[in-house]
């Protein structure tokens, strides 16, 4: 096998510090927790008021929600239901001034995953809080791109919706893109987009127009996914006019063969002959993606395809498969049938577009 660790450049994606938002309508409370949370390194979104509250909690990136049992205008345990039916797997923590047992059935019965009583230990609270995040699942995922931006226009909001999940994003371009423009510039601006993405970043440096199906390319891919062990792959799909784009589905197909899971995305040389089933919901995450693809000067400067009202108006064409408003589709090229789908992906309603 060639010697592939010569052949990357790896940048590890910048630690995400975990968001919390507490409701509370008592100032002291709230206070006191923004305080402990601050100073144990969390980000604290506080609010006073529990619709505010719920709306915060459902928002992409959110890791944890602490809430007050009992509250004017909207309760602790309805609050919970809400959050819950948006967001099934955010940690909850439920606080309650009533040690009894009916309080606590009433926070569990609600959706909550732990409780604590008031007045506030806040080493209880910290040591909850890091409790529920530490055996919360995560997920591994590799992003695969013949060249630097080809991950970003594909599955960029995908990606996004994986880091709002907690899981782990890395992204392997195999070319630095000197067709495009300037090597060391394309080097750059794949840094910022992945930084963007809170994703680690692997460039490999196969020569832009020829990348070849097997050998290194093969090899390049076996080692990002002997780094990474991701459960799910991204890559490009076979009908694409771009040779590098059909050669990397090919040498993924080989070099992640022991992947359960890898799926296929669309770019912007994909032919008609692209066939989704699965469609992920990327309304959240459009402006993020967005501001990835922006981090690619060189080529928004130059290339058509990359202007933000074509790429909303791709991901608002394929939404006609779903009910959702903005989507990335997906072409199923492995799926193991004990791999579930990421939690904060929308991807359960397909539909048949060869039907």
């Amino acid at each position: 096998m060639p010697n592939v660790k010569d052949r990357l450049i790896t940048v590890e994606a910048d630690a995400r510090t975990p968001r919390i938002v507490a409701v509370d309508d008592d100032a002291g409370t709230l206070a006191a927790l923004r305080v402990a949370l601050t100073r144990a390194g969390f980000q604290c979104a506080p609010h006073h008021d529990p619709r505010a509250g719920l709306a915060a909690a459902t928002e992409p990136g959110v890791d944890a929600l602490i809430v007050d049992h009992r509250m004017p205008g909207l309760s602790g345990p309805e609050l919970v239901r809400r959050a819950r039916a948006a967001r099934p797997d955010l940690p909850v923590v439920m606080v309650t001034a009533y040690a009894s047992l009916e309080g606590a059935v009433d926070a569990l019965r609600a959706g909550a995953d732990e409780f604590v009583q008031k007045p506030l230990d806040p080493e209880e609270v910290l040591g909850t809080l890091r409790r529920l995040l530490a055996t919360r699942p995560k997920r591994r995922v590799l992003a695969i791109g013949a060249h630097p931006d080809d991950v970003e226009i594909g599955v960029g909001g995908t990606l996004l919706s994986h880091v709002a999940s907690g899981d782990d994003v890395a992204i392997l371009a195999l070319s630095r893109g000197a067709n495009g423009g300037d090597p060391e510039r394309r080097v750059a601006e794949a840094t910022e987009a992945a930084r963007r993405l809170s994703a680690s970043l692997m460039l490999g440096d196969l020569d832009d127009g020829s990348i070849p199906e097997a050998g290194l390319t093969v090899a390049l891919i076996e080692h990002a996914v002997s780094l990474v062990r991701p459960d799910t792959i991204y890559t490009h799909c076979a009908a694409d006019r771009h040779q590098d784009h059909r050669a990397v589905h090919q040498a993924t197909a080989i070099g992640a063969r022991t992947v359960g899971e890898v799926l296929a995305y669309q770019a912007p040389s994909t032919t008609v002959d692209f066939r989704p089933t699965r469609f992920v919901d990327i309304g959240r995450h459009l402006a993020g993606k967005l501001h990835a693809i922006g981090a690619h000067a060189s080529q928004t400067e130059k290339c058509a395809y990359l202007a933000h009202e074509l790429v909303r108006a791709t991901a608002r064409y394929w939404s006609r498969f779903c009910t959702a408003s903005y989507v990335e589709p997906l072409e199923v090229a492995r799926e193991a049938s004990s791999v579930e789908p990421p939690r904060d992906l929308t991807n359960a309603e397909v539909s048949d577009v060869a039907a």
